[in-house]
């Protein structure tokens, strides 16, 4: 059987290590973060130093705090999914503007009027 030692893999480093760069990437201390999943900094700390393992319900908590998902969190996939997906969805309306009928233009408003309300309302409770 091949393990991660094996293999030469840092299991947990990695995962602490993504923690660790989109926490900075948000601005956000470790406090904050750990106030956010229900833990206290230094569970974050351990989190990222990879001294202790992340999952099940604090997994999907950073994962919201930190605007990812848990699976980007374990293996790197999916990185940051919703930003991803509003950047990706914003290059495909500016490139096919154009190419849109009244209906679909009208649904487009509807979007980002919704996503607006979204970004107000969740920065209320941050």
């Amino acid at each position: 059987m091949i393990t991660q030692k094996d293999c030469n893999i840092d299991y947990m480093s990695t995962v602490g290590e993504r923690i660790k760069q989109r926490r900075k990437e948000l601005k956000m201390s470790q406090v904050v973060l750990g106030k956010k999943c229900n833990v206290s900094h230094a569970a974050v700390g351990l989190w990222e130093s990879g001294q202790n393992r992340i999952g099940g319900e604090n997994l999907v908590k950073a994962a919201q705090a930190l605007k990812t998902t848990p699976e980007w969190i374990i293996n790197g996939d999916s990185k940051k999914s919703a930003e991803a997906a509003d950047q990706k969805f914003i290059e495909w309306v500016m490139e096919n503007i154009h190419y849109l009928n009244s209906d679909e233009k009208s649904d487009i408003e509807t979007l980002i009027s919704n996503a607006k309300d979204r970004g107000r309302i969740m920065n209320k409770y941050k």
